[in-house]
C-alpha cells in the first residue's frame, strides 16, 4: 500500500546538489568547485582553476536576487526570483552580517566543463562580478523585448580579469563578453526541477545536442 505524502519540502541527499563556480576577484580567478565521492561515502570538494577558459550560458530566466551570508557552518541565501524581488520592492540594504548578492544557474561550455551537461550555480556579493552579471542581464532584456523571446540566452566568455580600484581596495574585476545567442538549453529544466528519483536516469546529451 502507498503511504501518502504530506507537506512541501523532502530533503534532498547531498549527492544531487548542484555544484558551484567560484570568482575570487582578490585573485583575479575563477574556480570550478568538483565534487567526488570517497569509499567511505564521504564527499569531498576540489577546486580546479578554470580562468583561462571559462565560458558559459547564464540560465536568466532563473534569475535570483536577495541576501547571502557566507560563514560558518556555511552558505545561507534569502533568496527571490527577479520577479518577485521587482514585484515586491525588496530592500538593497539586507539583514545583519549578509550582503546583496545573485545566484544564477550556468552551463559551462565544453572548454571548461567538468562532464557533458554540466549545469551549476553561480553566484557572487562582490560588486564588481554583480555589475558584470547586471550589464549582461540587461542585455537579455533588451534581447527579450526587441525579439519578444526570452528564451534565447547569450553565451558569455571572460574577456579577462582587469585590476582595478574601488575605493582603499585593488581588486580584479570579469569582465564578460557576449559571444552569440542560443535557445534556452532543455538540460537546465532537467537538471533544476526533476525529483531526487529521475537523477537516476540516464539524462545527458551528446555533444551534437549542444548549440556550443
Amino acid at each position: 500500500m502507498t503511504q501518502p505524502t504530506y507537506g512541501f519540502y523532502t530533503p534532498l541527499s547531498t549527492e544531487i546538489i548542484l555544484p558551484i563556480v567560484k570568482i575570487n576577484c582578490q585573485e583575479g580567478r575563477v574556480w570550478r568547485v568538483d565534487r567526488s565521492q570517497t569509499p567511505s561515502g564521504a564527499w569531498e570538494s576540489t577546486e580546479i582553476d578554470i580562468t583561462h577558459c571559462f565560458k558559459f550560458v547564464p540560465d536568466f530566466t532563473c534569475l535570483e536576487l536577495g541576501f547571502i551570508r557566507f560563514g560558518d557552518p556555511g552558505v545561507d541565501f534569502q533568496m527571490w526570483s527577479f520577479e518577485a524581488w521587482v514585484t515586491a520592492n525588496r530592500p538593497r540594504k539586507p539583514p545583519e552580517s549578509y550582503r546583496f548578492g545573485f545566484r544564477l544557474p550556468i552551463l559551462l561550455a565544453k572548454e571548461c566543463r567538468q562532464e557533458e551537461d554540466d549545469v551549476r550555480y553561480l553566484s557572487a556579493t562582490s560588486s564588481s562580478v554583480v555589475e558584470a552579471i547586471s550589464a549582461q542581464f540587461a542585455e537579455y532584456q533588451k534581447q527579450a523585448e526587441d525579439k519578444g523571446n526570452s528564451t534565447m540566452l547569450p553565451l558569455i566568455s571572460l574577456g579577462k580579469m582587469e585590476k582595478k580600484t574601488r575605493g582603499q581596495f585593488r581588486n580584479f574585476e570579469p569582465v564578460f563578453v557576449a559571444e552569440r545567442w542560443i535557445e534556452r538549453p532543455s538540460i537546465f529544466d532537467e537538471k533544476l526541477f526533476q525529483t531526487p528519483e529521475s537523477f537516476a536516469g540516464d539524462t545527458q546529451t551528446s555533444d551534437e545536442d549542444l548549440p556550443f
